[in-house]
């Protein structure tokens, strides 16, 4: 197993991520269950913080996005590796028979096609969400948008992922007002440490 992600030495500020040498305060995955003849998918995003002209704000970038994930590698013991090699806490999703996934709060927000194509595209017009140049969901979307009002997500591995995701870093983001998170005034051990508590 290769981690593709690596925690900063103990005893920094915070706790934050280096994935490819950018820094992420936090991680969320999500994760949707093949359907029909669609595959799974898996969809990992980190939360940063950019500055911006007398303020800052966070914004969310792409780490991982795999829309052709088998069933195999959905499995508790593949996803535990998954988990494992991003340094991940949760993923995110309908649970079903996993040991491993977690279905985050409020996830009937993106139950149905339209509220989740909403929800995901009012983080790409506020320009929070950074794709990379190789994204499927910018196509998967276009594709999907003349679908029926009120079909179900979980039809649509790929955009249920983005959901998951992208919902789970809503419920969790961490609260700022216009600058960059200040540092614990103690000192905590990683092991220790609980990013949702």
């Amino acid at each position: 197993m290769t981690r593709l992600v690596s925690r900063k030495k103990e005893g920094e500020a915070l706790p934050r991520y280096v994935y490819r040498g950018q820094e992420f305060f936090k991680l969320f995955a999500g994760m949707g269950w093949p359907h029909g003849k669609e595959r799974g998918a898996i969809v990992v995003i980190g939360e940063t913080f950019e500055q911006v002209p007398e303020m800052g704000r966070f914004t969310l970038a792409v780490l991982h996005e795999d829309a052709r994930v088998s069933v195999e590698n959905l499995s508790s013991e593949a996803l535990k590796e998954f988990m494992e090699s991003y340094c991940l806490r949760e993923i995110y999703g309908d649970p079903r028979e996993s040991s491993v996934v977690t279905m985050p709060p409020f996830s009937t927000k993106i139950e149905k096609v339209d509220h989740c194509i909403d929800f995901i595209e009012s983080y790409l017009s506020r320009e929070i969400l950074w794709l990379g140049q190789d994204a499927a969901l910018p196509k998967y979307l276009k594709r999907l948008k003349p679908r029926i009002k009120g079909e179900r997500t979980s039809s649509y591995p790929l955009l249920n992922a983005w959901g998951y995701a992208l919902l789970a870093a809503e419920v969790y983001q961490t609260p700022t007002i216009g600058q960059e998170p200040s540092p614990p005034r103690q000192t905590i051990s990683l092991h220790d440490y609980d990013e949702f508590r």
